[in-house]
């Protein structure tokens, strides 16, 4: 293992961690509208008034500046058409064939659980599945 020489002429020595700052580019406001807040909508909504531009920046698979889940530039995930088709096909199917609910009619959602910059569902937290 060597350090490497970006083409910037910025040195990364070998054994360096190097992180992306994803937490701060989605909250913050000057990318996203009312940032802090979750809204499922918040792509559709800048997809619906914008321009071809903000069409185009906003789906599911743009890798971007400001939406990195996927990814960016040259290293983007190369499986990530795969992957948004089998997640949707996921929820369609747990849509189609399922109720879910929290257990005693709870409507509350369950609060995240954060560590370090990650915030994610708790994973011990019940739901409820049935078939239909």
């Amino acid at each position: 293992m060597k350090g490497i020489t970006l083409s910037n002429g910025q040195y990364i020595p070998a054994g360096a961690t190097v992180q992306v700052p994803s937490a701060a580019v989605y909250t913050d406001s000057a990318n996203y509208p009312d940032a802090d807040t979750f809204d499922g909508f918040r792509h559709a909504k800048l997809r619906e008034g914008g321009t071809a531009t903000d069409h185009g920046r906003n789906q599911f698979v743009t890798t971007n500046e400001t939406n990195t889940g996927f990814g960016y530039g040259r290293h983007a995930c190369p499986g990530r058409f795969f992957a948004a088709n089998e997640i949707k096909m996921i929820v369609a199917r747990l849509i189609l064939d399922y109720d879910m609910k929290m257990p005693g009619d709870a409507t509350e959602r369950y609060p995240n659980m954060d560590i370090g910059q990650t915030s994610m569902p708790c994973p011990d937290k019940t739901l409820m599945f049935k078939r239909v």
